[in-house]
């Protein structure tokens, strides 16, 4: 039973780590850590991290189908809930509907599932292709297998939209590095929802100099907050004591940042990260 409870505790803490900061971010040494054991031991259980991943993969995905086959939806096949919808009042219809979606949004597993994947599908084409397949395409076939359903019993007939041009319908653009980058000019509110929709990925990000050094690095911002002030320094300045902040001027005050993550480092807190960034104070985010 010890044995059982260790493993199911490395899934739940590997998922919550992943969840948050991507596989690749993560090592073994720092899920046995959260787990409360040591590496090795984490070895008696799974063969290695991806062991780890595949044995979450298959556990969430095990779960979701005894937890909403308990609200009797069944994405997995649909013909089993054809019934159901037929002749569905529309006040039922609210409370399945409801449920699903609190289920999906608000359990813990299932969240952070959904938010590793997100991360994932973009370093690997074969979870990609799996993402694809658990969160587009088999829902897409669930409810087109519904109203396919529906429109064939007569309960709800199909209505052709109007007034759509559809040869202004446009795919959505895709997202490159360079339309991430951080504009230290703009207002603060203005860089503080840019980074939170980047966050996150693929990242809000910003080059970063160094005082004597010609090249310029890069860090990645995932979290920050807006100070309004005024103040005379330049857009891109960074101020910090060393220990618990770092702030970044823009036009119309500071921007204090959360977490960021440093080029060839980890993501980290500022406090983290602060431990061991002695030359904060020799640098900036402008040329």
């Amino acid at each position: 039973m010890k044995q059982e409870a260790t493993r199911q505790k490395i899934l739940d803490k590997a998922l919550e780590l992943f969840s948050t900061r991507g596989y690749d971010a993560v090592s073994v040494g720092e899920i046995a850590e959260a787990v409360g054991i040591k590496a090795p031991s984490l070895y008696n259980h799974f063969p290695s991290k991806r062991a780890i991943f595949d044995a979450i993969v298959e556990a969430t995905a095990a779960q979701y189908e005894a937890d909403t086959d308990r609200i009797d939806i069944h994405v997995q096949n649909v013909t089993q809930d054809i019934p159901a919808f037929t002749e569905i009042a529309a006040d039922a219809l609210f409370e399945k509907v409801r449920q699903i979606f609190e289920y999906s949004l608000h359990d813990n597993t299932i969240s952070r599932f959904r938010r590793m994947m997100t991360l994932e599908q973009f370093r690997s084409p074969e979870l990609a292709a799996l993402f694809s397949r658990r969160y587009v395409e088999r829902v897409v076939d669930y409810h087109a297998g519904i109203f396919r359903a529906l429109i064939a019993a007569g309960e709800i007939r199909p209505v052709e939209q109007q007034h759509i041009d559809e040869a202004t319908l446009r795919p959505a653009p895709k997202i490159f590095k360079e339309d991430c980058r951080i504009d230290w000019e703009k207002p603060g509110r203005e860089i503080v929802n840019f980074v939170r929709g980047l966050s996150p990925y693929p990242a809000a990000w910003t080059e970063m100099y160094r005082e004597g050094d010609g090249e310029a690095s890069s860090a990645k911002i995932f979290s920050a907050s807006f100070e309004a002030a005024v103040h005379g320094e330049a857009c891109g300045t960074l101020q910090s004591d060393g220990r618990t902040f770092i702030r970044v001027a823009c036009a119309d005050g500071w921007i204090a940042l959360g977490e960021l993550q440093i080029a060839g480092k980890k993501r980290l807190a500022v406090r983290e990260l602060l431990l061991g960034w002695r030359d904060v104070q020799q640098c900036c985010f402008r040329e």
